[in-house]
């Protein structure tokens, strides 16, 4: 029997949340005895099996698609918010060409992870002229909605197909909605199979317009659970310059000023916990300390305590010590899919208080932590002085949250489940009969411009965002149109004729005037 060979493909190796979990995942399927290669835009590590097809190639100057994206991001979206959410809201034009790396092409299978500002919809259906089965492993909501990564709880990717956005102030162009039906008709084109970490997201991705007709599989992640594990709680305060005895909150986010993840309602909490005598006797002793990994709101120093700040961590032995030296471990967010967070302070035997959203429940229940109602602030705070002044039920909760993730969540476990899905899918892909018409013909779309929807409005999506970045110019006067008719003139020309190389005049004499 031939052995399996799988291409996962990602933005890179182990930046970031997902990306580490994807890493994670190609580590622990390496480790069974399956062939595999991890294809990224930017390899931060060092492990030879990454490969590197070489994001920066895509954004040089005088690549018209860059200017028209990056254009429309900031005019279009990032200046056009609404205050519904400030979390994460992607344009990604223009996308790497798939078909031009050779590890997909001997591959059985793709696995597609976190992709935003590598690869478009059109770079993703290139992969239907491979004819080979795609696995999409979702880390958040943004593969199958028109821009938003998580939607505040609108719905709009289901029936409406993303149409009036809720997160952006002005829509003129419903660009979400062409977005989402450029989507809808270039992977309908793949044999595509999704997986979720979380049983939430499972839901979601089977509601939306895109996904709800294709196979969904619910596989959490995991962690390495050799390497996250617990150890002596008071040698590493020690050694973060923590009082033994202190008790320590652990927070984390990468920005705590993103409102998903409910910062303010830690802070509301505390506001609480901190009127409660006996916790606010801990603070007057200096018994309690606060660690932020990440970049915390300064507004965090108010409360007397004393605060670590780690900013940006990625060594996972600093990542462990920080674990190690926390006795409880704080997710106020309100939108989230399997955070790893989570799983490395369970992992760390450390016991965690969380809104019970999102995937969180499954890794999190009474046994292991505390879970709380969304938003509720006054039960956020009654869970930390309930941990807080019991150091025997956290030992407790915290050997338990250790036992859950050694049986659930290890390398091997997701590793061996993913395995499972894959010869499922190849030995059952014979019986389907998939619309594969771009195989057939040796054809290849091509980059950009297959994506049709977002081709019929992008010169007026570039008028509006140049407008809108030029308004103090007054762009009312004839000077003013007659300006903008000639960027569009230009950056249309360009567009034809690339090796114009006149992308430098109109960026430098246009665009910044």
């Amino acid at each position: 029997m031939k052995k399996l060979s799988v291409a996962f493909v990602g933005n890179n190796d182990i930046i970031g949340g997902a990306s580490r979990a994807a890493f994670r995942l190609y580590k622990g399927t390496r480790e069974i005895g399956i062939d595999c290669s991890y294809v990224v835009g930017w390899k931060h590590g060092n492990d030879p099996g990454v490969i590197e097809a070489s994001y920066n190639q895509l954004f040089k100057p005088e690549n018209p698609a860059v200017i028209f994206s990056s254009m429309v991001r900031e005019q279009y979206i990032d200046s056009n918010r609404t205050s519904l959410t400030n979390t994460f809201f992607s344009f990604t034009y223009p996308g790497y060409p798939l078909s031009s790396v050779d590890a997909l092409h001997t591959a059985d299978i793709v696995n597609l992870h976190w992709i935003e500002h590598y690869l478009t919809p059109a770079s993703v259906a290139q992969l239907a002229s491979m004819n080979k089965p795609v696995v999409w492993t979702l880390h958040d909501m943004r593969p199958f909605t028109g821009g938003c990564h998580y939607t505040a709880g609108c719905e709009n990717f289901s029936d409406r197909l993303c149409k009036e956005c809720p997160q952006l102030l002005d829509d003129p162009f419903s660009l979400p909605n062409a977005v989402l039906k450029d989507k809808i008709r270039l992977f309908g084109k793949l044999d595509l199979t999704i997986v979720t970490p979380s049983k939430w997201l499972s839901g979601e991705a089977g509601r939306s317009a895109l996904f709800r007709n294709c196979r969904i599989e619910a596989i959490p992640n995991s962690i390495e659970t050799g390497l996250y594990k617990p150890r002596n709680r008071e040698a590493a305060k020690i050694n973060l310059g923590i009082a033994p005895d202190a008790l320590t909150l652990l927070f984390a986010a990468v920005d705590s000023k993103e409102e998903r993840k409910g910062f303010r309602f830690l802070k509301q909490a505390l506001d609480i916990a901190t009127r409660d005598p006996e916790f606010s006797r801990l603070i007057r002793e200096g018994k309690v300390s606060i660690i932020c990994m990440g970049i915390p709101d300064e507004s965090i120093n108010k409360y007397s305590i004393p605060v670590i700040q780690t900013k940006y961590l990625s060594n996972d032995e600093d990542i462990v010590g920080y674990y190690n030296a926390s006795d409880i471990y704080l997710l106020p967010s309100t939108e989230d899919n399997l955070p790893n967070g989570v799983l490395e302070a369970m992992s760390c035997g450390v016991p965690v208080i969380a809104f019970n959203i999102g995937g969180i429940p499954d890794m999190v229940d009474h046994t292991t932590g505390r879970l709380v109602e969304a938003r509720n602030t006054a039960r956020l705070a009654e869970a930390i002085m309930e941990l807080s002044m019991n150091p025997v039920l956290r030992n407790e909760l915290g050997r338990k949250g250790r036992s859950v993730i050694e049986s659930r969540f290890g390398l091997d476990v997701q590793a061996g489940k993913y395995a499972e899905l894959f010869s499922d899918i190849l030995e059952n892909r014979s019986k389907k009969e998939k619309d594969i018409s771009f195989a057939r013909k040796g054809k290849i779309p091509d980059l950009p411009g297959i994506e049709k929807n977002l081709g019929k409005i992008r010169n007026r999506l570039l008028r509006y965002s140049f407008r809108k970045k030029t308004r103090d110019a007054h762009l009312n006067t004839i000077a003013g149109q007659f300006k903008t008719w000639l960027f569009v003139l230009i950056f249309s020309l360009h567009s034809r004729f690339p090796r114009l190389r006149i992308a430098e005049y109109y960026r430098s004499k246009i665009i910044n005037t």
